[in-house]
């Protein structure tokens, strides 16, 4: 064979590899644009699915037999079920039109090449509200996405909510530090402090919630309370004001 001949050869196996190539590069994008559309479905249906008459529009009578069931989201006091005499039960619920929506894709996502397309054909898999108080009422609704079919690893792949949203629907820490502060440094009753936070913020939340919250705060400062106690004992001089308790 001569020189000529092998360069004629290697150059008709050049082409050869290059269609070859061309055509295992348009089988892959159709293949890429077939899942992406496939995700968008599946977000679709999903949606479609998790819609009842407590996150969408839908009346009660089309929930049949999926109807979701109600939960509370109080703590047991050992008192027997339903509400007391006397009092007016409260009761969180979703929202259905949020003030802002942060969404959570799979931290695992984070770098790879096909990370803005995934998040835009993601599904929603789980939401939580977090109901929070600042100048005005502000409830962030805390998405969950979920990856069907990643293209690189292909397995499914789920976001995490932060480590403070645990509830469906909760209060915010600055809701939380508020209640806290109306009842112990303002010395506002827990009842006062319901009627405020009703009739300013009309937010509905219950005396109980408010004593869990006043508790929970004291529980969290037990141990700094006692190591001030202890070191004001030990002291010999307490600083205390000399005219307390003189007559003006």
């Amino acid at each position: 064979m001569t020189k000529d001949e092998m360069i004629k050869q290697l150059l008709m196996q050049l082409n050869s590899l290059t269609m070859a190539l061309n055509s295992l590069q348009q089988s892959f994008d159709a293949q890429t644009a077939l899942i992406a559309q496939l995700n968008q479905t599946i977000q679709e249906l999903k949606e479609r699915l998790n819609k009842n008459s407590k996150n969408s529009s839908k009346p009660p009578s089309s929930d049949g037999f999926k109807k979701p069931a109600p939960k509370s989201l109080r703590k047991s006091s050992g008192k027997k079920v339903g509400g007391q005499d006397g009092h007016q039960g409260t009761h969180l619920a979703v929202i259905s039109d949020p003030d802002e929506i942060v969404k959570h894709m799979p931290s695992a996502c984070e770098g790879c090449p096909h990370y803005k397309m995934c998040k835009g054909t993601a599904c929603i898999a789980e939401k939580r509200h977090v109901i929070d108080a600042v100048v005005t009422v502000n409830v962030t609704e805390h998405q969950l996405l979920e990856i069907p079919i990643c293209m690189l690893h292909e397995d499914t792949r789920k976001g995490a909510f932060p480590t403070n949203v645990k509830a469906t629907v909760q209060y915010g820490e600055n809701l939380q530090a508020l209640s806290v502060a109306l009842n112990t440094v303002g010395a506002v009753s827990v009842k006062r402090t319901h009627e405020i936070l009703s009739g300013v913020f009309n937010i509905p939340i219950a005396t109980g919630t408010i004593s869990n919250m006043v508790k929970l705060c004291a529980d969290a400062v037990s141990e700094t309370v006692n190591r001030i106690k202890q070191k004001i004992t030990e002291s010999g001089l307490g600083h205390f004001d000399s005219c307390l308790g003189r007559a003006p």
